[in-house]
């Protein structure tokens, strides 16, 4: 809900969800500036009722020069705003 928080794209109106995104860099060495990157977010909703919570976690391969794990907002963001106006039982 932060505008200055770094999955701030990922909101759903009408959810309060905490998240966390992450990148892992998969390379030979240090200095390897060739290799790939995997990224990570994953977000659960703040809801009162722990029966009614929701956790999505993400991982996409080879994210890098594709926003790294920002990757994986708008899939989070598509898989609650689903759940949203489709409620589950």
């Amino acid at each position: 809900e932060n505008p200055a928080g770094t999955a701030y794209s990922a909101r759903v109106a009408g959810m309060r969800l905490a998240g966390k995104t992450g990148t892992a860099e998969i390379k030979d060495s240090k200095d390897d500036e060739t290799g790939t990157e995997m990224g990570w977010y994953c977000a659960y909703t703040l809801d009162e009722s722990p029966s009614s919570s929701l956790l999505f976690i993400g991982m996409v391969e080879d994210v890098k020069d594709r926003g790294g794990s920002h990757y994986l907002l708008p899939i989070g963001q598509s898989v609650f705003l689903y759940l949203q106006q489709h409620p589950y039982a």
